[in-house]
This record gives C-alpha cells, sequence and structure tokens, in this order.
C-alpha cells in the first residue's frame, strides 16, 4: 500500500522554521522569502489535516503534533544530507583505489598501465592487492578485479575475459630428466599449485583423461604468481590462465609444455556498487579495463 507523503519542500520549510523559532531566520537558510516559508507550513497543515505550529510571542514553535514528527524529519534530513556528501565526495576528480588479484596485477594489469597513464595523464589509479570480496561501504575502494561467477549481490559486474588454464613450465626442466613430453610424463614431475585456485590442476587434468595421475607430487604455494616464479626456476609445472602467462612465455621465462588447455568455469569481472558505476572517474578506469581486454582479443 503506498504511502502520501507531503512535499519534501513543505517539510523543510517546518523544520527549519522550527529549528530557528523564526521564519526570516528559516527563510534566510532556505533561499526563500517568509512569505515562501509561511505559506509552504500552512500547505503542510492542509495536508496534514492538522495543526503543527503555534505563536508564543515572536516565536514560533511546534504544537504537540509537530513536536513528534520533528525527531524523524531531522534524522531524515540528516541522512539524506550524508547521502548527497558522499555521491560529492565519489564523484569528485582523484585517484581511483583498484582492489585486484595478485597475479592478476603483475602479469595482466601492470604492464598496461602506462598506457592508462599517457591517454589520462591528470588521473591516478591505485592498487590495492586482495582476493576476499570488497566491503566497498566500509573499505576504502572504488573498484574491484575478481575472478569468479560475477553473481555478486548488490554489485555491476562487468565481464573483464574469461581464460584458458594451461601447465607451464621453466625451459631448463624440459631440458632435463625425465622428459616432459606429454601430459602422463607430469606424474615424474611437481606439480605447483595455488592455494587460491585449488580446483586449476584437477580440471586440467581430467580435461586430457589423467584425473588420477599417479606418482605426481604436489608443492602448493599462497598464490598463482608464486607458483609461477617457483616454476620459472625449475622447480616443477606450474599452472595457469594463458593470459596470465603470456608475458613470461613470450620473454622465455616459461614454455608450454602441451598443447592442451580447459577452460576455466570461472571468469575476471569488473565489479563496483553500481550506484558508482556512472561516476566519471570511476567510469574512466572501468572502461578502460573493459577495453583493453577487449583489445587483447582482436
Amino acid at each position: 500500500m503506498s504511502r502520501h507523503l507531503p512535499p519534501l519542500g513543505a517539510l523543510r520549510a517546518f523544520e527549519s522554521a522550527m529549528r530557528h523559532g523564526r521564519l526570516a531566520d528559516a527563510a534566510e537558510e532556505l533561499h526563500v522569502t517568509a512569505s515562501a516559508v509561511s505559506h509552504q507550513i500552512r500547505g503542510l497543515e492542509a495536508d496534514l489535516g492538522i495543526k503543527l505550529v503555534r505563536r508564543e510571542g515572536r516565536r514560533l514553535v511546534p504544537t504537540a503534533a509537530g513536536e513528534a514528527m520533528l525527531p524523524g524529519l531531522r534524522e531524515g534530513f540528516t541522512r539524506i544530507g550524508e547521502a548527497v556528501a558522499t555521491v560529492r565526495e565519489l564523484e569528485r576528480e582523484g585517484p581511483v583505489t583498484l582492489s585486484v588479484l595478485q597475479t592478476f596485477a603483475l602479469h595482466w594489469l601492470v604492464p598496461r598501465l602506462p598506457g592508462f597513464e599517457r591517454r589520462y595523464p591528470a588521473s591516478e589509479v591505485r592498487l590495492a592487492i586482495g582476493g576476499r570480496p570488497v566491503d566497498f561501504a566500509r573499505e576504502d575502494v572504488d573498484l574491484a578485479v575478481r575472478h569468479g561467477d560475477g553473481a555478486w549481490p548488490g554489485l555491476r559486474s562487468d565481464l573483464l575475459f574469461r581464460d584458458a588454464l594451461l601447465p607451464v613450465a621453466s625451459p631448463i626442466l624440459l631440458s632435463r630428466e625425465p622428459p616432459l613430453l606429454a601430459p602422463e610424463h607430469l606424474a615424474r614431475h611437481t606439480l605447483l599449485a595455488s592455494a587460491a585456485r585449488p580446483d586449476a590442476w584437477p580440471s586440467w587434468l581430467a580435461s586430457v583423461g589423467l584425473p588420477g595421475l599417479a606418482g605426481a607430487r604436489t608443492q602448493t604455494f599462497e598464490s598463482t604468481n608464486l607458483a609461477l616464479q617457483a616454476a620459472a626456476r625449475g622447480l616443477g609445472v606450474a599452472i595457469a590462465g594463458r593470459r596470465l602467462v603470456r608475458s613470461l612465455v613470450e620473454a622465455r621465462w616459461l614454455v608450454v609444455p602441451f598443447r592442451q588447455s580447459c577452460g576455466d568455469p570461472k571468469a575476471y569481472w569488473v565489479t563496483c556498487p553500481e550506484e558508482w558505476a556512472g561516476l566519471p572517474r570511476i567510469r574512466r578506469v572501468r572502461e578502460w579495463l573493459l577495453e583493453e581486454a577487449r583489445a587483447e582479443e582482436d
């Protein structure tokens, strides 16, 4: 059932007049005339069908009904003021704090940041490394890139890219015995895994028909980046998204020993509160990220 609310201007006029006790002072605060304030209050009383204001000498004071309304009105106007101040603060030009995963930052984002700086020399992006869900209401974060299904309630999530998982190893490792010429040879090597992606190796092994690879030793690292660093030093075979290891492969720090890859069931998403997505400084970074991902696909 809908509720009829009096005009906001009339409520503001009443609250201001009761706080100041004089029409002239309320009029100065609201940038209108005293007669306009008086007209608004009379209209509010007519709308509600009850007397809200009475005079005591030269001062205006609330009736019992008016007194009952004031706490709620004052709290409401305070919250409205805080909401408007928050939006104004968000919309001002300033740094954008972007929360990203460590491996994504090092191997995909950071190499592209100089291009952003050339395109938007007056803008600044500050990186915050993290992997857990962001509490945008409490944390000093404007925008985030996360790996998942994109279903985060209350947030706008734009698909950045999907990736394919594949094993990578150091050229040094491939030159040693035992050989690493086919997926089944992994049983004689160390699988470097990431605690952040415990599903990566099982998914890939299942896709090549080796769901229970016997004999393989696994060493788990805190992050995919650490596993990749270990692989580059010949400690074993790591697994990661094709896009994230591209720069390492192009630099010959790592090589791809097998052609087989498997689709990652999760994807990378750019996410922020829906009401923030259109703010100029945030929209600029969000749209740039999406453009960079699309350009990589061309």
